[in-house]
């Protein structure tokens, strides 16, 4: 039986071992002498003459109770080997573990739980958090109290934050829950997308705006229209020269105004002419 126990017992592993070796102790027929339903009987008995003799049953039992014994203590760490010194039946050694260490037990694991449930993302990134819970649950799993499926995936997302209320929401929406290994992948592919999309320009946002030249007013020509195919430059002076930067508060911006055209010959397109007399010019596709 030595051989089946691979856990020996210390102050913090109570309920491990106590779950390693209970199915020990009932498949050998163990647990009536440690929960006093098969008790010791008298050493001697009166025979019908009126003279004492020896209990066989006695005998018996107590050489079955001497085996227990040495089976528990051979389980025992030499820090809980102090806990049954001076203990004879193995009733005693068996009270004397479980008021020692069940109680300390159960207050582990209780606060084990209640750390589980104050586990926050905080700012550590989605790994780290899952990490740290998985770990938790780790440690009541070894001690015999593994947490049930669905609270598990429950309490993961709730420690997730507001930053990932629409995410947990639709996870909670779902029919079953999923499990906790895989709304741990969820959630850091999510992170990572949140931010792919935060990250800023190496550059600062900046709008273009470029004008064509205007001929001077003349006597004979009306003011403001743009005469086709007239002037070149350089596309770079062009963007640098008539270019108006600048740096809103806003943070979206839209590429396309709905104007049918930005550039023009056409005046008839326009709604408001107004007069230009720089000495910026536009160069089109074509060369013109």
């Amino acid at each position: 039986m030595i051989h089946m126990v691979n856990i020996k017992l210390t102050s913090t592993n109570y309920l491990l071992w106590h779950a390693q070796i209970e199915p020990i102790l009932i498949t050998q027929g163990f647990l009536p002498h440690l929960d006093g339903s098969s008790p010791c009987p008298s050493r001697e008995i009166t025979t019908p003459v009126g003279t004492k003799s020896t209990n066989l049953d006695f005998a018996t039992w107590y050489s079955r109770d001497q085996l227990i014994r040495l089976f528990l203590v051979s389980t025992l760490t030499e820090e809980s080997m102090a806990v049954v010194i001076g203990c004879t039946s193995s009733r005693d050694v068996w009270t004397s573990l479980t008021r020692a260490y069940s109680n300390a037990s159960k207050a582990r694991e209780l606060s084990m739980k209640d750390n589980l449930l104050s586990v926050k993302r905080g700012d550590l990134s989605v790994s780290e958090y899952g990490h740290r819970f998985k770990a938790i649950c780790d440690k009541l799993a070894a001690i015999g109290r593994s947490i049930d499926s669905t609270d598990k995936s429950h309490w993961f997302l709730q420690g997730l934050g507001p930053a990932f209320s629409t995410f947990t929401a639709a996870q909670l929406a779902q029919e079953p829950l999923p499990e906790f290994d895989t709304l741990l992948a969820r959630a850091e592919s999510h992170q990572f997308f949140q931010r792919s999309y935060d990250i800023s320009p190496s550059s600062s946002s900046v709008a273009f705006y470029a004008a064509p030249k205007a001929r001077p007013p003349t006597s004979s020509q009306p003011q403001g229209r743009f005469k086709k195919n007239k002037g070149k430059a350089n596309l770079a002076e062009a963007l640098s020269s008539s270019c108006s930067i600048s740096q809103p508060n806003v943070s979206d911006w839209y590429l396309d105004t709905g104007a049918s055209a930005h550039i023009t010959s056409d005046a008839s397109q326009l709604d408001d002419l107004t007069d230009y007399y720089g000495s910026d010019r536009v160069t089109l596709g074509n060369g013109d």
